[in-house]
């Protein structure tokens, strides 16, 4: 029995590696095309063997040394929050070690939030019992923005588990917004209006 030799002798294929190189290439395009295989998927695996030379995991994976798991993001909302210059925090509710996952995360709206408008301060009061997300969490994913779910767009979503006062003593909580083209974090006074627009993002 013929045995192929896998290794590159001389620094060139021989005419038996290329032409076998070339028609795995031709396999994926065909798959491609077949819609089989995904084309973003192709060119990252590429990406990672040819350019960041990631092959040795491919082949752990493939040769059961190594395996594919999920990436867990784990958020630390015992830790202190930012906090802007001038600023301080005023409540922080911590939370231990929280994984992020976005079907245990509920956005909520009071019945007034849902009629019409609450004022901040009202609504403060009536999610102090509520498992509140705090800011630690819009901070983690402002950082991972691909983690935020596409159903937020067109929302704001606030973080009411972190409560700040600017240098005047005016209180703030912080949100979580879509400007069009990325995600960016804004300041909003409790004393101003909250309407259906305007959901607490709570831990379930």
């Amino acid at each position: 029995m013929k045995t192929e030799i896998s290794s590159v002798v001389d620094g060139k294929l021989t005419d038996e590696q290329l032409g076998k190189l070339l028609r795995k290439l031709g396999e994926i395009e065909r798959r491609i095309n077949e819609n089989t295989i995904a084309y973003q998927d192709a060119i990252d695996v590429m990406q990672l063997i040819i350019i960041e030379g990631k092959s040795a995991l491919h082949l752990g994976i493939r040769k059961g040394t190594h395996e594919i798991k999920a990436v867990e993001y784990l958020i630390d909302c015992d830790v202190a929050p930012f906090v802007p210059e001038g600023w301080s925090v005023v409540d922080h509710k911590r939370g231990g070690l929280w994984k992020w996952d976005p079907a245990r995360v509920f956005l909520y709206l009071s019945k007034k939030q849902k009629k019409g408008s609450i004022e901040g301060n009202d609504l403060r009061k009536e999610l102090a019992d509520k498992p509140a997300m705090n800011a630690n969490v819009l901070d983690y994913l402002l950082a991972h923005p691909e983690l935020i779910p596409e159903e937020w767009k067109g929302k704001y979503i606030f973080f009411w588990g972190t409560i700040y006062r600017d240098s005047d003593g005016n209180l703030y909580v912080r949100y979580l917004g879509w400007n069009g083209s990325s995600w960016n974090c804004y300041y909003c006074w409790l004393g101003s209006g909250f309407g259906s627009g305007r959901p607490a993002a709570l831990a379930s």
